[in-house]
């Protein structure tokens, strides 16, 4: 797009380098993760301290991760990721999958 296609939004989502790891952070996060999601961060599995079978995927526990690398995931990956907990990270991802729809229309 050029520079004047470019309309105005929320860039609190744009995720640096510096926020994919963060191995001093202590939240938790359980997601829901398709095989073949995890197979393309499996770079990641370090951060992971469960992982459980469930339907068409795993259950994972994630420590270690800030909330941007974990909804940078999401979108990259198309659905295939989804927050299980914490809520606050659940409505947040809702809300950013939302505005981000109505951006393409």
């Amino acid at each position: 797009k050029t520079a004047y296609e470019i309309k105005e939004c929320d860039w609190s989502s744009d995720v640096c380098s510096s926020d994919l790891k963060n191995p001093s952070s202590n939240t938790k996060y359980r997601l829901f993760i398709s095989d073949k999601a995890l197979n393309f961060i499996d770079e990641n599995k370090t951060f992971i301290s469960r992982t459980s079978d469930v339907e068409n995927g795993k259950e994972i526990d994630l420590q270690g991760i800030s909330r941007n690398w974990i909804i940078s995931e999401i979108f990259a990956f198309g659905g295939e990721i989804s927050v299980i907990e914490p809520q606050d990270l659940k409505i947040e991802v809702s809300s950013l999958a939302m505005n981000r729809l109505a951006e393409d229309f």
